[in-house]
């Protein structure tokens, strides 16, 4: 099976910022989410959340789950130029918040980074240059 790699790294917070806010009695919960916008963009996703005290991997799994189930949905309802406004803006740790405050109240939400992984609708425009250019040539045009 072959490895998707990332195309451009879009954003990455620094490491010493997640190392302060990740301190003695608190969880840190990781996440990769791979979602693609409503107009063909694939994005992986690497949400942090930081909770105050440890808590049990059962809870640490249904946060994770909740988290990603969120992002694919707002990410698949809106387009890549918006979602990205979203997801720089505090408004998506806001929704989080909300969304998973149920299962357990967290600390700090953070988008720690983000990476583009493919763009379908540029794949499809090469595809369809590509397809052009060999009719030409059958036709004896080129």
């Amino acid at each position: 099976m072959k490895e998707i790699r990332p195309l451009q790294s879009w954003h990455e917070i620094d490491p010493d910022y997640i190392r302060r806010m990740i301190r003695r009695r608190k969880t840190r919960i990781d996440s990769v989410v791979d979602v693609t916008t409503s107009d063909n963009f694939n994005l992986r996703i690497k949400p942090l959340l930081v909770v105050d005290r440890k808590i049990i991997s059962g809870i640490e799994t249904k946060l994770r789950n909740k988290v990603g189930e969120f992002i694919r949905t707002k990410a698949s309802s809106m387009p890549f130029d918006q979602f990205i406004v979203y997801m720089f803006s505090p408004q998506i740790s806001n929704d989080i918040f909300e969304e998973i405050k149920t299962i357990y109240p967290t600390r700090k939400i953070e988008i720690r980074k983000s990476e583009i992984l493919r763009n379908f609708k540029k794949d499809i425009e090469n595809k369809d240059e590509t397809q052009v250019e060999e009719e030409q040539i059958d036709a004896g045009v080129a």
